[in-house]
């Protein structure tokens, strides 16, 4: 088996798991946990419109939890044999901290977890090959658009794996392989220089990540062709066109984060008390998609080793439930719903692996059929999560006036993201996929400041 092959790390790292585990039982802590990772990765990066380098990098990360008299305690390691050592750290730390009563580990209700989402030819791919890809890339760009300019790209195979052994009878391990490739650049014309574009795609094997890639940059060649021809746009209140990366950026990603237990806890989220009532639009259904999307398979366990499913959060407007890790759940009383990501370098928070929207009813195009409205492909600003209050610039937008759509310089929108989910208008049929994180559809938003740059 090859050396870099995750499969031939995955009993290793779970044997050095075990051991962990039961040195730190010894050591004094009434409750222990290690979480080990493997990482392998080649990447040929591209710099300049140039092929830059070729980097391999292998890795093993250590983190270990303790609960001593109630007192929680962690650390961490770069190598197998700093274990030792961790383990130690961890139960001196433990000693020093005051207790914490919400401390306390996933109890594991099923036997061992082994699962894998390995792709042969990504084991396989030499570093030639893979430098090859990027140079053939960056080539088909430049010569059918000869006006880009590639600031920056990657073009990237990682394998790893993911063990974990806890006293209180978690025990499982997940390997993977991943393939991805990202772009970032702009267009030059004679004197303009248009706003950057970025694009990229993850995908679970080599296969796969070619009709991907052809996606993402056909997006990031359109984006960036389109903004150096941009003129400036018209302020006015009225209609959005949030597009995938958009949507991630200003809708989904801001409400994750108040559905964690952890931000209801601190009374830094409005859904503390809305389980069971409308907070969105009707046409609005969100998954947490606990075993990942499609294209990339998640871990099927958490960072506190609970065993993850797929969940709605938002049935057709409607709060069906919050976010908790073991820690959290531990705090409000509850179940934890699987929701601790992070990895062997730090300790749990609460969020989600991987979640999805429903598709909509309308086509892409009929969302633009507004009499007026701004279509968003990327949104660049702040966001008050706990207010919701947002305030930003469009990259790469576009003025639909009258069924004519045409670039538009940087422009400000402004509002709130919590009305946002209540004034979705519309919800594109079509979805994209966006790192292995979120699929997601395009959304049309009502009410919304838009001032021109």
């Amino acid at each position: 088996m090859k050396h870099r092959d995750p499969r031939a790390h995955s009993a290793g790292l779970l044997a050095l798991c075990r051991r962990g585990v039961d040195r730190a039982r010894r050591a004094g802590a009434d409750q222990a946990e290690v979480c080990a990772e493997w990482q392998h990765a080649s990447v040929a990066s591209i710099q300049q419109n140039d092929f830059d380098q070729l980097s391999d990098t292998e890795e093993t990360l250590l983190g270990v939890r303790v609960v001593v008299h109630g007192r929680p305690g962690f650390a961490t390691a770069n190598r197998a044999g700093a274990l030792d050592r961790s383990i130690e750290d961890a139960i001196a730390i433990a000693r020093a901290t005051a207790p914490d009563p919400w401390s306390g580990f996933h109890v594991a209700r099923g036997g061992p977890i082994t699962s894998s989402d390995v792709s042969d030819n990504l084991v396989d791919i030499d570093s030639p090959a893979l430098a090859q890809a990027a140079v053939d890339r960056l080539r088909s760009l430049r010569s059918a658009h000869p006006i880009l300019t590639i600031d920056s790209g990657d073009l990237g195979v990682s394998r790893s794996v993911r063990a974990m052994v806890s006293s209180e009878g978690v025990e499982g391990s997940f390997s993977a392989t991943r393939a991805y490739g990202n772009v970032f650049g702009m267009a030059i014309e004679d004197d303009k220089v248009g706003s950057f574009a970025y694009d990229g795609a993850v995908c679970g094997s080599w296969h796969a990540l070619g009709p991907a890639l052809d996606q993402a940059f056909g997006r990031f060649v359109r984006q960036a062709v389109d903004a150096v021809r941009a003129t400036r746009g018209a302020s006015f209140r009225g209609d959005i066109i949030l597009m995938p990366s958009a949507a991630a950026d200003l809708l989904i990603s801001p409400l994750m984060t108040a559905l964690s237990g952890a931000r209801v806890r601190r009374g830094q989220s409005p859904f503390g008390e809305k389980v069971g009532e409308a907070i969105a639009a009707p046409a609005l259904t969100i998954f947490d998609e606990g075993l990942g999307l499609p294209e990339v398979a998640a871990c099927p366990f958490d960072r506190d080793g609970a065993v993850r499913t797929r969940r709605r959060l938002v049935d057709c407007g409607v709060l069906r439930g919050l976010l908790y890790s073991q820690y959290e759940a531990n705090a409000a009383h509850t179940e934890s719903t699987a929701s601790a990501l992070g990895g062997a370098s730090r300790a749990p928070y609460v969020g989600v692996a991987a979640c999805s929207v429903n598709a909509g009813s309308l086509p892409l195009q009929a969302l633009e059929s507004a009499q007026r409205c701004v279509v968003v492909p990327r949104f660049a600003g702040t966001t008050d999560h706990v207010t919701g209050d947002f305030s930003g610039v469009v990259k790469g937008g576009y003025l639909v006036e009258n069924g004519a759509r045409r670039p538009i310089h940087e422009t400000t929108i402004a509002g709130n993201v919590y009305d946002c989910l209540r004034n979705i208008t519309g919800i594109s049929q079509e979805r994209e996929s966006l790192s292995g994180h979120h699929r997601l559809p395009s959304f049309r938003v009502a009410n919304i400041s838009i001032t021109a740059g």
